[in-house]
């Protein structure tokens, strides 16, 4: 199959995967408020969706998917915005390596889903060699920057920071508005960060877990900051929300 100049999906087929040719369709996860519910639902991934390639370093609002195992070197940068969304797609069995991170700063939203097998991936690891970054958040803000709007329906995603947090603020920022609704979630930091909330000195801002599998660690020599909420030097723990999952 050729390479074509940009992927698209029709008649809920990838083109980008050739023979493969997997379905396209995705789950989504919400929290029923009225009946104290997780709701998961699958649809159908918009024919405009645009494929994620190892050259992407920006994402407007829209939808993308992940369609081959994919390393990106630069930060990622997401764009969109609560009337028009970032959302990502991670099919079944492909990975986005984001070897900088991913910047999803105060103002932003980032929605993470996968498909019904829920074998899609993201990983990034600040924390080691030439993509060690003290002030950046895995995924979420930057350098003084508070965390957006994420939202995590499924997949793994494997996140490693440092001053920043796993999922949230960078150093001097606040967590944002973190939700997770399914899939699996590692997050681990080695300095004054937390796992998922706020960097250093930033407060973790909102999270809601109402289901999937988290998993957050801190390594931080006593600097107290927490595996889930508020970075060191914070004393403002934000708001923390517990329905459902499995956490660790």
């Amino acid at each position: 199959l050729d390479e074509p100049a940009e992927h698209t999906f029709e008649n809920c087929v990838c083109t980008a995967c050739g023979a493969e040719i997997l379905e396209v369709k995705y789950i989504d996860r919400f929290w029923d408020e009225e009946n104290n519910q997780l709701v998961s639902a699958e649809a159908d991934i918009p024919s405009n969706t645009v494929e994620i390639k190892k050259d992407t370093t920006e994402l407007n609002g829209g939808w993308y998917a992940v369609c081959e195992d994919v390393e990106i070197e630069d930060r990622i940068v997401v764009k969109g915005t609560t009337q028009n969304p970032t959302n990502i797609v991670l099919l079944d069995g492909f990975k986005l390596d984001a070897k900088a991170g991913i910047e999803v700063a105060e103002g932003y939203v980032l929605n993470i889903f996968t498909q019904n097998h829920d074998t899609g991936e993201i990983t990034a690891d600040l924390s080691t060699g030439i993509y060690y970054n003290y002030h950046n958040a895995a995924i979420g803000g930057s350098q003084n920057k508070g965390g957006g709007t994420i939202t995590v329906n499924g997949g793994t995603v494997t996140v490693t920071s440092v001053g920043g947090a796993g999922i949230g603020g960078g150093s001097d920022g606040h967590g944002g508005t973190i939700t997770i609704n399914g899939g699996t979630v590692i997050a681990k930091t080695y300095n004054e960060g937390a796992g998922i909330g706020g960097g250093a000195y930033g407060s973790s801002g909102t999270i809601t877990i109402n289901g999937g599998t988290v998993k957050a660690y801190t390594n931080n020599d006593g600097n107290g900051a927490a595996a889930i909420g508020s970075g060191y030097g914070s004393d403002d723990s934000g708001t923390i929300t517990i329905n459902g999952g499995n956490i660790t």
